[in-house]
């Protein structure tokens, strides 16, 4: 939060540019004592409590008055919407002749959209912050929580897979090239740009070509091991999110007996299996009743007009074959039972997750559908594909209080989607929440 108030700052300041701040985690009033403490140079602790000196009166005026000039504008609204701040920013922009700096949002993880399933909510946050940046022509800056899992690793350095959301996968698993059919370990994909995967297209149940972006490593993090019932196994990080019926759960959330989604036996070069042409029973509450109960239809009519017996209080409590789910949902009108029962997908039931050590781990992009096939499971990517430039920040005397590198802050820019990725050295002055060149420069 420091590091971006000093870009919008700077930019405020030195270009004259507007800049928009959305802050869902802290106050406006927060954020302009973090203004002042940088702009005058008195701790933001005093500055709260009142406990000023008669001869910082002054200067604490000058620089009241100097960033009230400031064109910075902060909206502390929680829970605010993309449409919203859309909306907001947009009129900002015209109040000030279609001119507008930056966009800043603190932070990632505390938006809010109108999905039940985090992933996918995110996914569709970070395409809509995207879609903003371009429709209004202004850079676009989120913050980002990390995971915890940079605390156990020895090297404390952030990395890409360090990002709250993102997962990642162990270098053995097997990656089938959609145009040549081979089946390749993801290590050696890496370097690689623009290749053909299998992904799943979530609006019709089909595994289809799409185009991975890119495959990178992430580092060494510990893995652990998923197997299902048909013997499917695949190795990742406790983060990296699984396609479920329910929808992206990460590989911590999954539980015994969950089922995961595996592409079916056509699709693989298998034979056709007899169970792998179930659709799993625990369908048919979210499903069909809600669609039973929309048309007004009870249980009796429904068997009446599938022209089959009614068993009881509690149908369909065993798997039920695609044949007989597509009738059913022709009956009760349900596309999502339908897309059930036309996909591409098995439902195969996870039988252990174990510990797997701590090895070298990988990931791909994939632009548009946002998943891939691996193993011959459906596995989500990276939540950073939307993003065209990934910075973080990095103070090694917060974990080595003898570092030679006290008082340093890195700026590393670990992605760039036009230009080149390194590292910058920063001084860091946390009484002031400020950052300096280092060269003893104007404010960083």
């Amino acid at each position: 939060t420091s590091f971006v108030l000093n870009l919008a700052r700077n930019i405020a300041a030195l270009h004259k540019l507007p800049v928009c701040v959305f802050s869902l985690e802290m106050s406006k009033e927060q954020l302009v004592y973090r203004l002042l403490s940088s702009e005058v140079s008195i701790e933001s602790g005093r500055l709260r409590a009142g406990r000023v000196r008669q001869e910082e009166w002054e200067v604490l005026g000058h620089a009241i008055s100097q960033l009230s000039q400031f064109p910075i504008y902060i909206d502390d609204t929680p829970n605010i919407s993309v449409t919203e701040m859309r909306s907001k920013a947009r009129r900002l922009q015209a109040e000030h002749g279609g001119k507008l700096g930056l966009i800043l949002i603190d932070y990632l993880q505390l938006m809010e959209g109108n999905s039940d399933n985090r992933v996918q909510e995110l996914s569709k946050i970070t395409r809509a912050l995207k879609g903003m940046a371009r429709e209004l022509q202004v850079p676009v800056m989120t913050l980002s929580q990390l995971s915890r899992g940079v605390e156990a690793r020895t090297n404390k350095r952030p990395m890409m897979s360090d990002l709250r959301e993102s997962g990642c996968l162990t270098g053995d698993t097997l990656i089938t090239l959609a145009e040549s059919g081979r089946r390749v370990p993801i290590r050696t994909l890496v370097g690689q740009s623009n290749f053909a995967v299998w992904a799943l297209n979530e609006e019709t149940g089909r595994i289809e070509k799409a185009i991975a972006s890119r495959a990178f490593s992430t580092g060494i993090k510990p893995v652990f091991q998923l197997m299902t019932r048909l013997g499917r196994r695949i190795r990742a990080t406790a983060n990296h999110p699984f396609r479920t019926l329910e929808g992206w759960p990460r590989l911590d959330e999954l539980q015994l007996g969950s089922r995961i989604a595996l592409i079916a036996s056509h699709l693989e070069n298998r034979p056709p299996s007899t169970n792998r042409g179930m659709v799993p029973s625990n369908v048919w509450q979210p499903h069909a009743l809600p669609a039973m109960q929309t048309r007004g239809l009870t249980q009796r009519q429904m068997h009446s007009q599938l022209g089959t017996a009614d068993l009881g209080t509690q149908p369909y409590r065993q798997n039920l074959s695609r044949e007989r789910a597509y009738r059913v949902a022709t009956v009760v009108q349900s596309p999502q039972l339908a897309q059930l029962a036309n996909s591409d997908l098995y439902w195969d039931e996870i039988i252990s997750i174990e510990s797997a050590g701590i090895e070298e781990v990988f990931d791909l992009t994939v632009p548009g559908d946002h998943n891939f096939v691996a193993n011959n499971i459906v596995v989500h990517n990276s939540i950073e594909q939307d993003a065209d430039l990934i910075v973080m920040l990095y103070r090694d005397e917060y974990y080595n209080p003898d570092t030679p590198d006290r008082g340093i802050a890195e700026v590393i820019i670990a992605k760039h989607r036009n230009g080149p990725v390194g590292t910058v050295k920063l001084l860091f002055e946390p009484q002031f929440t400020r950052f300096r060149n280092l060269a003893g420069g104007p404010t960083a």
